[in-house]
């Protein structure tokens, strides 16, 4: 069954992801990852499958503990490594930031499927979006940026603006993200209908063994659209 013409017919959660571009000091050159921005988490996370492969130096070994829904908590012992993020969009670079090793960030995300509306507005606003293609897909984040790097990730002479959608641009170092809330409107050239289930993926509170026992949850819900074609 076709789907009628400007008739909302996804409602999405898009959280903040970025593209940017890693120094592999084994190669010594660039390669692209990809970030996940939260401000639920408190500290900054890579995957341990990544530090492990780019034998990235480890200073340190720091206890954490996880807590997440439920009261469910989780212990483990973290790397800290040493790490230099640049733009791919410029020159400007996070030197020798401190993050560390987790052996899972979070689940796979989808990146925002934007209306015709949000893409002119992309296009005639000539906005750098911080992501290698416009166009929805499912990701893996690499490292997580939480509250300790995120004031550095942020770019604070700019301006957050909001597209036709409802989405938010929030202006960063690695140009502009996409996230929040929005309902996608379809043209008549979509033939297939879309199903939506709610995926509700917690990001644990990461806590040092001194103040673990502070009870903070993040929550966030997803939509994880299924395309039924006929």
């Amino acid at each position: 069954m076709a789907v009628k013409l400007n008739q909302p017919v996804l409602s999405q959660h898009v959280l903040q992801i970025a593209s940017a571009l890693f120094f592999n000091e084994t190669e010594l050159d660039y390669q692209t990852v990809t970030l996940l921005l939260d401000s639920g988490a408190q500290r900054s996370f890579i995957k341990s499958s990544l530090g492990t492969s780019l034998k990235l130096a480890t200073p340190g070994t720091t206890s954490f503990t996880t807590v997440g829904m439920g009261e469910l908590q989780e212990s483990f012992e973290s790397d800290e490594v040493r790490v230099t993020l640049k733009s791919c969009h410029s020159s400007t670079k996070l030197r020798n930031i401190s993050v560390f090793t987790k052996e899972k960030l979070t689940t796979t995300t989808r990146t925002a499927d934007l209306s015709e509306e949000d893409r002119k507005f992309i296009r005639e606003k000539k906005v750098v979006v911080a992501q290698t293609s416009l166009l929805p897909m499912n990701v893996s984040p690499d490292i997580l940026i939480g509250q300790d790097l995120l004031h550095q990730i942020f770019d604070h002479t700019a301006a957050m603006v909001k597209l036709p959608s409802g989405l938010i641009l929030t202006p960063t170092i690695f140009r502009y993200t996409i996230s929040g809330k929005s309902g996608t409107l379809y043209s008549k050239k979509r033939t297939s209908e879309p199903q939506c289930n709610s995926l509700i993926v917690a990001t644990s509170l990461i806590l040092t063994k001194d103040d673990y026992k502070m009870n903070i949850k993040h929550l966030y819900e997803l939509e994880s659209v299924r395309k039924r074609h006929r």
